[in-house]
């Protein structure tokens, strides 16, 4: 089961869709790949799967990203500029 937010649509490569809808079996790699090679046979498109990593990397980037600095709604950061670097270097971003 996947939930669409239509709020945030926008045209783009299907392989933006495919990171979002393959970031729910993530911790199922066999899994991932039945999806994608499902999904192949089915729409007759094989997805640039260097793409696909590449949006789920920066949604990975972009959660703790919002992690680091908001609580829910809030704008308010939950922790300090200096604090979320460390976070970040110590992740592996470079």
């Amino acid at each position: 089961l996947a939930v669409v937010d239509w709020d945030s649509a926008t045209l783009g490569p299907p392989e933006r869709d495919l990171a979002a809808f393959l970031a729910v079996l993530r911790r199922f790699e066999q899994s991932q790949e039945l999806f994608l090679s499902a999904y192949s046979r089915q729409v007759g498109y094989s997805p640039d799967l260097g793409l696909v990593d590449a949006f789920r990397q920066y949604q990975r980037w972009l959660k703790l990203c919002r992690r680091a600095f908001c609580d829910g709604q809030s704008p308010t950061p939950q922790m300090s500029p200096a604090a979320a670097q460390e976070r970040w270097l110590r992740a592996g971003a470079t």
